[in-house]
């Protein structure tokens, strides 16, 4: 706006031509793609609409345009990105419970894998809105642990216990009393693994459902040890439930302040 303005002797088109040029190269020298079209505006409405008042117009516009991107800055960094970042938490809480719940269904019902396939999509949803959320971090910089990470993490778990808990379902709900299946202490694995996903779910201390979790892992693995499968039914059934606790071990709370949402029940832990 300077360097058109000084050109005002000259003809009004080649002061404007003067003008966009350099918006244009510092634009772009700074590794902007977009941000000269405002620029833009700025010198061609106070040239053009302005006359020989360009200067306080281009004041006011460059005083009222930080001022905005001052506000802008200060509702991302406290208010919208917190609220995006803790809706999805409250989301993710809300299926980890329902799929703590569907642990515990496991040996319970017929086999269906509908309910399964209802959870993976809501799995897939909450996976397909962390783009966004890396977006507003990479622009904010929010400091402190990188939640994208622990969600990723968390999903990546957490679908891990989907696949075994939908694997278990046909084996544990056509095992009988005298089955090999009783051998192995798959109830209680369960029992614990519903438990421990409901302390991660809702960030409480799960150090007593880990303790317990790795107390079954190693129960387990000292009877395979002892008594090695004898058949595909019995090793998918062991391989499951090695990699469902593995997976449960694996799994990391959310951070404690979100609830779930209120669209569903909430189940208390």
């Amino acid at each position: 706006v300077i360097a058109a303005g000084a050109l005002g002797g000259a003809p009004l088109p080649l002061a404007i031509f003067g003008g966009l040029t350099l918006v244009r190269l510092f634009s772009f020298a700074a590794g902007l793609r977009s941000g000269y079209i405002v620029g833009g505006q700025v010198v061609a409405g106070s040239l053009l609409h302005h006359g020989l008042e360009w200067w306080p117009y281009a004041l006011f516009r460059t005083v009222t345009t930080l001022l905005g991107v001052g506000i802008g800055i200060l509702v991302s960094r406290h208010i919208y990105s917190q609220r995006s970042l803790l809706l999805w938490q409250a989301d993710c809480r809300q299926w980890l419970l329902d799929l703590a719940d569907a642990l515990e269904r496991v040996a319970l019902t017929q086999h269906s894998e509908e309910p399964y396939l209802r959870m993976r999509e809501r799995r897939d949803g909450l996976r397909r809105r962390l783009p966004q959320l890396a977006a507003e971090q990479g622009v904010l910089h929010l400091s402190g642990e990188d939640p994208l990470n622990l969600a990723q993490d968390l999903l990546l778990q957490a679908g891990t216990v989907l696949s075994c808990a939908r694997d278990l379902h046909p084996i544990l709900a056509a095992a009988g009393p005298g089955s090999a299946a009783a051998t192995f202490p798959w109830a209680p694995l369960i029992s614990c693994g519903a438990a421990h996903l409901r302390a991660s779910a809702c960030g409480s201390d799960g150090r007593r459902s880990r303790r317990d979790l790795q107390a079954l892992r190693q129960r387990l693995q000292r009877q395979l040890e002892d008594q090695p499968p004898s058949g595909e039914g019995e090793l998918l059934l062991c391989s499951r439930l090695l990699m469902l606790s593995d997976a449960l071990l694996s799994l990391r709370r959310l951070p404690a302040g979100a609830r779930p949402a209120l669209a569903g029940p909430v189940r208390a832990p």
